[in-house]
């Protein structure tokens, strides 16, 4: 099995053959996953990644809102949720509403595997 950060394929024709007479089961990969693949090789996708004062899963991240509106109102939706912390916890730093989405923007473009059609609606 080829990996790379992009994709995941059989090596050979021989392998192609078998893992489509498989069935053609999703391959390890980071919207797939790894766990419980056979034959598994030692891949490592995070589960999490942070945008400023927002921590995302691996299945928020991949279900982010494709429309540049929607995904505005929900990065703030996010960021507002994440401030309602307990009492007696530190804050952070509060950004305004226009640095956050410039971080949270900037976060999904340079450092997170988003699907393209959510890159795409950080730069509308």
């Amino acid at each position: 099995m080829e990996t790379t950060s992009l994709y995941s394929r059989p090596d050979t024709t021989a392998d192609e053959r078998k893992w489509r007479a498989a069935g053609a089961p999703d391959l390890c990969g980071f919207q797939v996953g790894c766990e419980g693949v056979q034959g598994r090789r030692d891949y490592s996708f995070p589960e999490g990644f942070e945008l400023g004062e927002v921590s995302l899963s691996r299945a928020q991240l991949l279900t982010l809102p494709q429309d540049p509106r929607r995904l505005e109102a929900e990065l703030l939706r996010l960021r507002d949720e994440e401030r309602r912390e307990p009492a007696g916890r530190s804050s952070v730093k509060q950004y305004s509403e226009q640095d956050t989405l410039w971080l949270m923007g900037e976060t999904i473009l340079m450092n997170t595997p988003a699907p393209s059609a959510v890159r795409a609606a950080v730069l509308p």
